[in-house]
């Protein structure tokens, strides 16, 4: 990225080339003032699916103890009531094409589940624009009635990668014994979000980034790429190969909603009488039920419950000197989140966000 400074205007990015960082690069993105933009005319768009990747990338998060829905959800609130505070008008952009990567991590997928359904039930309900993808005929419409002064949203993968990554066995090479290791590899959100950046910058929408994004109060400071002309080879086209894949394995994974699920989720008037609810469901798999995964359980009721009786006020743990990373109660807690969002998806609008703190 660059520091503060002028633009040439006669800068452009052409050629046969790829649709990567690299490529973005080109385009000139200082670290500007946009306090201007967040006048009472101007409306500007947030990426929900990067600002998710964003809150959950904060290192004081501890995923194996439980209550980081309700740190989240606290974070969503007190960035949008900043940006309230400058008099910003937004809209909150969701492709739920993007909901297949979120699939692929536990956390990931229940929180995507979860966070939605907070914001349905808050007050910025009405604020949030749901689209399948940057190919969908209404986001190209939708961009031109509202004309937005930029889009805010990251061009990164989540953060860290061993607890929001895909976990695969590998053989280790330089053990002599040739011993099985687990490493992990990213989930490509970047390469989506480059591809829509692209796609703004082409329509003359500037694409701001989360990344030292700063509010103050006189200045709202950030990185801005400008929208000079992108001449880009096939450029339509290849972000069209690129969203379909996912696209297709959407419609694949479809699950129809099961109405028994839909009468007992509804049913929960709390967070821990839902989880209470996934976990006996939960049970019934045997592959699951080590001599531990019983503790582990438990401890999600009573963390749901404390959760819910003193909300932000309850004290938080320090975390340890070892790496709890590798705790093995992380792949327990993936586990039962898998099974929660599971629900949640089956009653996606049905089922308020309300019972969780």
């Amino acid at each position: 990225m660059e520091e503060t400074g002028e633009i040439d205007e006669n800068i452009a990015v052409k050629g046969d080339l790829e649709l990567n960082l690299n490529t973005l690069k080109m385009v000139p993105c200082p670290y500007v003032d946009i306090i201007t933009e967040f006048a009472d005319v101007e409306i500007f768009l947030i990426s929900f699916d990067s600002l998710l990747l964003e809150l959950c990338a904060h290192r004081y998060h501890n995923w194996i103890l439980g209550g980081q829905t309700i740190v989240i959800s606290e974070q969503l609130k007190h960035f949008l009531c900043a940006l309230e505070e400058l008099n910003a008008k937004f809209k909150i952009v969701v492709f739920s094409d993007l909901s297949v990567l979120f699939n692929k991590n536990g956390y990931l997928s229940f929180l995507y589940s979860y966070l939605l359904r907070f914001l349905t039930s808050s007050k910025w309900n009405g604020d949030i624009e749901i689209f399948n993808s940057p190919l969908d005929k209404r986001w190209n419409v939708f961009l031109h009635q509202l004309t937005p002064s930029f889009i805010l949203m990251s061009l990164e993968n989540a953060s860290p990668r061993e607890i929001f990554g895909i976990e695969k066995l590998t053989i280790d090479e330089k053990d002599k014994k040739k011993k099985q290791i687990t490493v992990y590899e990213d989930i490509d959100f970047a390469s989506f979000f480059i591809s829509t950046s692209f796609q703004l910058i082409n329509e003359a929408i500037p694409v701001v980034l989360f990344n030292a994004f700063t509010i103050n109060f006189t200045s709202v400071m950030s990185f801005r790429f400008s929208t000079v002309p992108i001449n880009i080879a096939n450029l339509n086209k290849k972000i069209a190969a690129l969203w379909t894949k996912i696209s297709e394995e959407k419609q694949l994974n479809k699950i129809e909603i099961q109405q028994q699920i839909q009468k007992q989720v509804c049913e929960c008037k709390t967070a821990a009488q839902f989880w209470a609810y996934v976990v006996c469901k939960a049970m019934k798999d045997n592959d699951k039920k080590d001599y531990n995964f019983e503790y582990v359980c438990m401890s999600v009721i009573l963390s749901a419950s404390v959760c819910a009786r003193l909300g932000t006020g309850r004290k938080y743990l320090e975390e340890e000197e070892n790496n709890w990373r590798n705790d093995p109660a992380l792949k327990k807690f993936q586990y039962l989140q898998l099974k929660g969002k599971h629900f949640w998806s089956n009653l996606y609008w049905i089922l308020s966000a309300s019972i969780f703190p």
